[in-house]
């Protein structure tokens, strides 16, 4: 590639770069037809707001500024089953955690506060970082410890904004309040706790295919063998899987009834493929359509379920389970 004045795109080495775990994980990559360098930092959290990544940013980088040499080639200086114990621990209780730094526990929110955020002002200071940006900046960090950080509100919101047991429809919710607080300016820790309360009529209402549908899907492909989708069924609990092929568009579904009038009883598939079962003429909605004009659909067929499609891509499905726990 060189030779010929082009780009190397050096496969090899971004396959090789998806197999390295570290957390500051130096990349090549090519942008807009640039090549370039970059240091990917895989344990600060995004989000939700810019002025929250910053933060992030300003944390992170006056950490790796600031660090002393004793903090250096930590591997040498701490146990691995202790990073590990402290890896779990804070992924699943994350500032409600304890944490072991060098032998002491800490309370995640104590560690924060009395070491690592005196690192990153001491780091951004020796950067050249301006004071007034430091205590901004670290301030919206500190802010969190008072209050939540965007994995707690985003977990509380999810829990209050469910109906009955759709998941997805908590998402959306969640999803919209987060947009509409992130556009108010303020950083998470001064959002408000989610409730019903601050939801629109429009983002309570149930009204249209895309505020009910269910989006987690596991799709098979035409060629792929009919044991397959008997057990994506299974692991999932459906009586359905949607045929996808190569490109994302929606080419069939295969249902348990499918299989029964095929006369493959689990364990008899053999080497028969999903295109020998699927069914090709479908009805699909679309993602704004009226619920009722398509629960009206799926009585008249005896659908148990539909398959929701955008612009010719599977965007979710609607089934009579979904419809059921919503009593509709």
């Amino acid at each position: 590639a060189l030779d010929a004045g082009d780009v190397p795109k050096l496969r090899a080495l971004a396959l090789h770069n998806g197999t390295i775990y570290r957390w500051n994980r130096l990349c090549y990559g090519i942008g807009g037809g640039r090549p370039h360098l970059r240091v990917e930092c895989r344990y600060v959290p995004s989000g939700p707001t810019t002025l929250d990544e910053m933060a992030n940013m300003a944390f992170w980088t006056g950490l790796m500024a600031g660090m002393e040499d004793g903090h250096r080639r930590l591997w040498e200086k701490m146990p691995f089953r202790q990073v590990k114990a402290n890896f779990f621990r804070a992924a699943l209780s994350g500032l409600e955690t304890k944490l072991n730094w060098f032998g002491e526990v800490y309370d995640t929110r104590e560690l924060l506060e009395r070491v690592l955020l005196p690192i990153a002002e001491r780091g951004l200071r020796k950067s050249g970082v301006d004071r007034s940006d430091i205590r901004h900046y670290l301030g919206v960090v500190r802010q969190r410890l008072s209050s939540h950080n965007g994995a707690q509100w985003t977990t509380h919101a999810v829990r209050v904004l469910k109906e009955g047991r759709q998941k997805d429809i908590a998402l959306r919710r969640a999803t919209a309040l987060m947009h509409r607080n992130a556009a108010g300016g303020l950083p998470v820790g001064e959002w408000e706790p989610a409730s019903r309360e601050q939801l629109t009529g429009d983002e309570l209402a149930l009204e249209k295919v895309y505020q009910i549908m269910t989006t987690d899907l596991l799709t098979v492909r035409p060629d792929d063998l009919v044991d397959l989708a008997r057990r994506v069924m299974a692991w999932r609990e459906v009586h359905h899987v949607p045929v996808e092929d190569e490109r994302g568009q929606l080419v069939g579904l295969v249902t348990e009834r499918d299989l029964r009038e095929a006369g493959l009883a689990e364990g008899d598939d053999g080497d028969r493929t999903v295109r020998d079962v699927m069914r090709t003429e479908l009805v699909t909605a679309d993602p704004n359509e009226a619920v009722a004009d398509v629960v009206k659909v799926m009585k008249e067929r005896g659908f148990g379920c539909m398959p929701v499609v955008y612009q010719g891509t599977l965007v979710g499905l609607l089934s009579r389970t979904d419809l059921q726990r919503l009593g509709v």
